[in-house]
């Protein structure tokens, strides 16, 4: 039933959010038996995922609904999903290689390599038009980039993520945002929007 919906509609950011936290649950428990009884979805929804990357690297969506706050901010949509597929190509690689599955694994590399030979001109094009950090959907979008190694965390927190406080942060990503704040060394002001926010 769960690939119906791909069929139809093709794979959404939820659904790539899915997988990486999938991914993680699985690394973190190294459950063998649970990630064999997935081994046919997982092949499954990957060659999905595989469509939806051209050759270049880029991510063909042109961006998708990352949660409600950034619906309307299609420039941080396109570049939250870009960078979503590329922490799934990556954690795919390892979910694949953990299952013996190797041509898999090679493959998600070498998407997740174009991905990332395309990440300064996705991100250059987004600061062109991105809307203030404030607004909805920016501080996702850019911490999702951060996340990915799109862009650098440090100048991402000064100039995005921690202005306004937590203002424009959301539920769904505010994980996301606090990790990238901590990538950038700003641990303190992510144990204030902790405060502040939650």
């Amino acid at each position: 039933a769960r690939h119906m919906l791909f069929e139809h509609a093709g794979p959404t950011a939820i659904e790539v959010y899915d997988l990486i936290e999938e991914g993680l649950h699985l690394q973190r428990k190294l459950q063998q038996e649970y990630l064999e009884q997935q081994r046919e979805y997982l092949l499954g929804l990957l060659e999905l995922f595989h469509k939806r990357v051209d050759e270049k690297g880029f991510e063909l969506s042109g961006g998708d609904f990352l949660d409600w706050p950034s619906e309307e901010n299609e420039p941080a949509q396109k570049a939250g999903v870009q960078a979503l597929m590329m922490m799934t190509m990556k954690s795919a690689a390892e979910l694949c290689d953990i299952l013996g599955e190797t041509a898999m694994a090679e493959r998600c590399r070498d998407c997740h390599a174009r991905m990332a030979s395309v990440a300064d001109q996705v991100s250059e094009e987004y600061y062109k038009v991105a809307l203030a950090p404030g607004e909805p959907g920016s501080k996702q979008g850019t911490s999702l980039m951060v996340l990915a190694d799109m862009i650098d965390a440090k100048k991402a927190n000064e100039e995005v993520i921690k202005v306004e406080g937590a203002r424009g942060f959301s539920t769904f990503y505010g994980y996301y945002m606090l990790q990238a704040m901590a990538k950038a060394g700003n641990y303190s002001g992510a144990m204030q929007i902790i405060r502040d926010f939650w």
